[in-house]
């Protein structure tokens, strides 16, 4: 399964390189830094996103939800190996302050708030 995931990323960073429409590329990026939260690369992942959102002026949804996404992991993660902490508690605040973020980008759109009732 890892496998797949690295020859996802490694697709992924490759269709990025050659794409010249910036929303496609952004699309594509999402779908990189995904397969990084995969891979448990946050801090890569991370970069992704917010080189996308500083990008689109924060206006990227999809990039919003994946960055919330990567947020709950990586609390879950950290609640797995060290318990509950002030960090933990921390990334959750972060993942719902994101999702909501994400949620208010447009009323007519209910995907951010399917992943936040997800959450």
């Amino acid at each position: 399964f890892l496998n797949r995931l690295q020859d996802a990323h490694d697709s992924f960073a490759k269709a990025a390189k050659l794409e010249t429409t910036d929303e496609v590329r952004h699309i594509i990026l999402v779908n990189q830094a995904s397969a990084l939260v995969g891979l448990s690369r946050f801090d890569e992942a991370e970069v992704i996103y917010e080189q996308i959102l500083e990008a689109t002026e924060r206006r990227s949804a999809h990039a919003l939800i994946g960055l919330a996404r990567l947020r709950a992991r990586r609390q879950e993660e950290l609640l797995q190996s060290d318990g509950k902490t002030d960090a933990t508690d921390a990334l959750a605040a972060q993942a719902l302050a994101t999702y909501m973020e994400a949620s208010r980008l447009n009323d007519k759109d209910f995907y951010p708030l399917f992943q936040l009732g997800m959450l």
